[in-house]
């Protein structure tokens, strides 16, 4: 029989389960160094850029070089992540449909480590994509990969706190939305200098929930830790090593970048 699932998150916030992809593509334009995007009809010099400046030593057009570059780069990602030992991850059978969503081969492996200290039942490939998602996001942010790490051992430990109050009724649709919904709150723990939540939504969450309601998870989450969110020195260090990158297996350390503070 069935097991007829409420919505976890409207209990606490009403988030939908699934979440696109809000990297927006645009087909056209040229992005210029400085962020700014030059119509294909613009001149060199409407833009502010002068013709030397605009070719490489041997009369290459800069950006033939470095769209060549940028498509090496992403073959070369892509192949790294086919060499993926997928056999060894917990969760790889579902975090492999949705690999191109990680920002870094790394991220693969800490979001399956993550998913094991949260000790998930089960999530499905939606989840996946958003907290990889999530992750991307506080790497734009400029958080390094220390803070980050910490970011997600506070939570986990947040995480685990609402899976005992409502896991009974959270499907795996669910997860992603609760997991992200507590990194949120844990990164507004530890930094010093947070992003908002309305940023968050408007990257993560906008046309899938107010950003209200997803609010109103985050205050719902603190009353589920009783407004608790320090973690104890041990606790922090047991959650924090245990996201450490290629933890206990030698074989997927192989196969990792070199891990950069």
């Amino acid at each position: 029989m069935s097991r007829a699932y409420k919505p976890t998150l409207r209990m606490l916030s009403g988030i939908k389960t699934w979440i696109d992809d809000t990297a927006s593509q645009m087909s056209g334009d040229t992005v210029s160094e400085y962020g700014s995007t030059i119509a294909p009809s613009q001149s060199c010099s409407e833009s502010g850029y002068s013709g030397a400046s605009s070719r490489g030593q041997n009369g290459t057009p800069k950006a033939r070089v470095e769209s060549e570059e940028k498509v090496r780069a992403r073959e070369e990602k892509a192949k790294a992540r086919e060499d993926i030992p997928w056999e060894d991850l917990s969760f790889g059978k579902v975090i492999k449909p949705m690999r191109k969503y990680a920002h870094t081969i790394n991220d693969i492996y800490l979001l399956n480590a993550f998913l094991e200290l949260c000790k998930v039942p089960e999530v499905d490939e939606g989840s996946v994509k958003l907290v990889l998602l999530a992750i991307r996001f506080l790497r734009g942010c400029e958080y390094s990969a220390i803070d980050i790490r910490s970011i997600m051992a506070h939570a986990s430990a947040y995480f685990a706190d609402v899976f005992t109050h409502c896991g009974d009724v959270m499907c795996p649709a669910e997860v992603g939305n609760v997991l992200v919904t507590t990194m949120f709150l844990g990164h507004s723990y530890i930094q010093d200098e947070t992003c908002p939540l309305s940023v968050w939504h408007r990257h993560l969450f906008k046309g899938y929930c107010s950003l209200k309601t997803i609010s109103d998870a985050v205050l719902q989450v603190m009353v589920i830790r009783r407004y608790v969110l320090r973690l104890s020195d041990e606790e922090l260090s047991e959650r924090s090593s245990a996201l450490l990158p290629g933890k206990g297996s030698p074989r997927l350390l192989q196969h990792m970048e070199p891990f950069v503070c």
